[in-house]
């Protein structure tokens, strides 16, 4: 059920394709009754995204032809690992380089240079380029939503630039998943590009709290994957502020590693697989497949769905 308030009668019927598709989109994507096909190489993922009924039309992304498919809206979210401090973090010592080839572009069919380039030097870091070159491909595309951690957010400026070069209104900016009626901490880059409309992403519009998702849990705190082995003692105010959270707060953000719940009288357990999806505005209901380790990462991965409701619904709405 979604969060948000959007009118599904204004919502122009979009067959959308979505590469590094996990979860999130696909729960967007039909509740507001668009045809969305998926690309994942993971197979937890995509049975996950088989038994709750998404269609998955591949696993590699680079055997996409933008062409194929009359797919009017582009949706990405490249793997974040390469671009994150927890990760491999080559993708931001690389963020320069990658900047400096796309905007050396001169035209759309540069961009299969630019990520041999990358390949050559940086395994695996051209794929953030991926959702680029299959939307410069696609002669149907009417928009594009992209999603990816907040330091990927000087490459997206620099896609952005080049598309506004080749006629496209885009928007770029990096926006927290509480906005849209997520309870939870996020903060993500987004790229919404559109052909014939403005782009624009969409500021604040329904703010909840931890309380608002489960409203019996009193006097229960959640603390952090990332805190001290002690709840309190020898935390700053500051430590406090980030790693505890009360029901009156915004969740930390959902990660492989589950979070836990401080009960009132001190014990401690971890976050469940159905308090991460609903952290994450999952519908009650879904499936995920795999382990714990693989449900935990799927959900952390995820795209929330209703962030998601309200990015499309800014890229193709009129």
């Amino acid at each position: 059920m979604s969060l948000l308030s959007i009118d599904r009668k204004a919502v122009t019927l979009t067959r959308a394709r979505d590469l590094f598709a996990g979860i999130g989109w696909a729960v967007a994507a039909k509740s507001l009754r668009l045809q969305e096909h998926g690309w994942d190489w993971d197979e937890d993922v995509v049975r996950t995204r088989t038994v709750n009924g998404f269609i998955t039309m591949g696993r590699d992304v680079r055997e996409v032809y933008g062409a194929v498919g009359r797919y009017d809206l582009e949706i990405g979210s490249p793997p974040c690992e390469r671009f994150t401090s927890s990760g491999h973090g080559d993708g931001t010592q690389a963020r320069d380089e990658i900047v400096r080839i796309v905007l050396a572009m001169k035209e759309p069919a540069d961009i299969y240079r630019a990520i041999i380039d990358l390949d050559r030097h940086h395994e695996k870091i051209g794929l953030v380029l991926e959702p680029f070159r299959v939307l410069l491909e696609n002669p149907y595309a009417r928009a594009a939503v992209w999603e990816q951690v907040p330091p990927v957010l000087p490459i997206w400026q620099a896609i952005g630039k080049k598309l506004a070069d080749w006629g496209w209104s885009v928007s770029v900016k990096t926006v927290n998943a509480s906005w849209y009626g997520v309870p939870q901490d996020r903060r993500r880059s987004i790229l919404l590009a559109r052909r014939d409309h403005a782009a624009r992403i969409p500021g604040e519009m329904d703010k909840r709290i931890m309380r608002d998702v489960f409203p019996d849990r009193h006097g229960w705190v959640q603390r952090s994957n990332y805190s001290a082995p002690s709840a309190y003692v020898g935390q700053t105010a500051q430590e406090r502020g980030r790693t505890m959270r009360t029901m009156d707060q915004l969740s930390v953000t959902m990660t492989r590693k589950a979070a836990q719940w401080v009960h009132p009288d001190g014990s401690i357990t971890k976050m469940t697989v159905a308090d991460m999806a609903a952290v994450q505005t999952f519908p009650d209901g879904m499936k995920f497949t795999g382990g714990l380790i693989s449900q935990r990462l799927q959900i952390g991965n995820a795209v929330p769905p209703t962030m998601a409701e309200a990015l499309i619904k800014a890229a193709i709405d009129t």
